[in-house]
């Protein structure tokens, strides 16, 4: 299918900066909640996050939540590009891995 569409959304930065150590739920924490959230967001033409949808839980509905809440916070976009250069909507799709530094350590 042909969107029109010369170049898609791209994140300014990087995307796991959006994810500071403290960004991660102290109840997570507590209770050694980890796992992978999928996410999809919707950029406007000015590459303002105007939505942002779980694509694939990771089984906390807390980190999925903190996910959403992070990434309309602190990520930045440049828009997608029609071909003469317009911006125009567009989508961008990741995921988050949520894991405790203790659980990586080892003896």
């Amino acid at each position: 299918a042909d969107t029109g569409m010369a170049a898609g959304v791209k994140p300014i930065g990087n995307p796991g900066d959006w994810f500071p150590p403290e960004s991660y739920p102290a109840e997570a924490k507590a209770a050694s909640e980890e796992g992978r959230t999928e996410f999809s967001l919707d950029i406007d033409a000015a590459g303002r996050i105007t939505g942002c949808n779980i694509v694939q839980s990771s089984g906390s509905d807390l980190l999925d939540s903190t996910t959403c809440s992070q990434l309309i916070g602190n990520g930045r976009f440049k828009p997608a590009l029609d071909r003469n250069g317009k911006p125009m909507p567009g989508s961008w799709t990741s995921a988050m891995r949520w894991e405790l530094a203790e659980a990586k350590t080892q003896e």
